[in-house]
C-alpha cells in the first residue's frame, strides 16, 4: 500500500515511539493525525485530544480522522500493579493497553472497507512474550493479547484490511533514557529490562512503514530485540 496522501492516525503519538512513527509517516507523505491527551510539539501533524479508554472519545476520533492507516500505540502502566492495586486501577490499565485497541479497530474497519482497504499497526512489547514475571501483570497480559489479536485478525486481509504487530524489547525513548540516567545517578543497578542493548525508535518506525507497504503482511507479528523474528 502506498503511504503518500493517506491519512494516518497514531494514538499516543505525542511522545516516545508514537511520536517517532508519526514523524516518519509525515516524511513519507501521509497526512498525520496524532491522538493523545497531550498536544505534540511537531509541526505538520493534526492533533485530536482523545481519551482512548473512553468509547465515545475513540468513536469520535475515528469519525473525524477517517484514517486508512491506524497505529495503535497508546499504552503504558503506572504503579501500583495487580493484585495489590485497587481493582479500578488495574481495570484502567487493561482498558488503556488492550481495550483501546479493540475499540479503535472496531470503529475503523467500516471506514477502511469504505475506502477500499487499509493497514492497522499494533505496537505490542516483549513484555507480552514468554513466561517470565513482569513488573505490571496488566501491561504484560494486554500486550500478549495484542499479539494474539493481530494473528487472529489475519482474515481481515480478505477484506483489504491488514492488521500487523510490532513487539519491541526496550526502546530508547526519552522517558526510558531519563529513567536509566536517574538510576545511574542514584547508584542503583539497572533492572533486567533496562540492562540491555536498547532499540532505536527509528527502527520501530522503519518496521512500521515496511509492514504498511507490504500488501502480504496481514496477521504478521515482528519481534525486535531478544526475541527477534516472526
Amino acid at each position: 500500500m502506498d503511504i503518500p496522501d493517506r491519512t494516518a492516525l497514531v494514538t499516543g503519538g505525542s511522545a516516545g515511539i508514537g511520536r517517532t512513527i508519526a514523524r516518519r509517516l509525515l516524511r513519507e507523505g501521509a497526512h498525520v493525525v496524532v491522538a493523545d491527551r497531550n498536544r505534540p510539539e511537531d509541526h505538520g501533524v493534526e492533533f485530536l485530544e482523545v481519551d482512548v479508554t473512553d468509547r465515545a472519545s475513540v468513536e469520535r476520533m475515528i469519525r473525524i480522522s477517517q484514517p486508512t492507516i491506524l497505529v495503535n500505540n497508546a499504552g503504558g502502566f503506572t504503579e501500583p500493579v495487580f493484585p495489590d492495586a485497587p481493582l479500578e486501577h488495574s481495570e484502567q490499565l487493561m482498558e488503556l493497553n488492550l481495550g483501546s485497541v479493540l475499540r479503535a479497530i472496531h470503529f475503523v474497519v467500516p471506514v477502511m472497507e469504505r475506502e477500499g482497504g487499509g493497514a492497522i499497526v499494533n505496537i505490542a512489547s516483549s513484555a507480552g512474550v514468554g513466561l517470565g514475571a513482569y513488573p505490571s501483570p496488566e501491561y504484560a497480559t494486554a500486550k500478549a493479547a495484542m499479539i494474539r489479536l493481530t494473528a487472529s485478525l489475519a482474515t481481515l486481509g480478505e477484506r483489504g484490511i491488514r492488521v500487523v504487530c510490532i513487539s519491541p524489547h526496550t526502546v530508547a525513548t526519552p522517558a526510558v533514557l531519563a529513567r536509566i540516567d536517574d538510576l545511574q545517578r542514584a547508584g542503583e543497578s539497572l533492572p533486567a529490562d533496562l540492562a540491555v542493548d536498547l532499540i532505536d525508535p527509528e527502527e520501530v518506525a522503519e518496521v512500521a512503514v515496511t509492514l504498511i507497504r507490504d500488501d502480504g503482511s496481514a496477521g504478521r507479528v515482528v519481534f525486535l530485540g531478544p526475541e527477534e523474528g516472526e
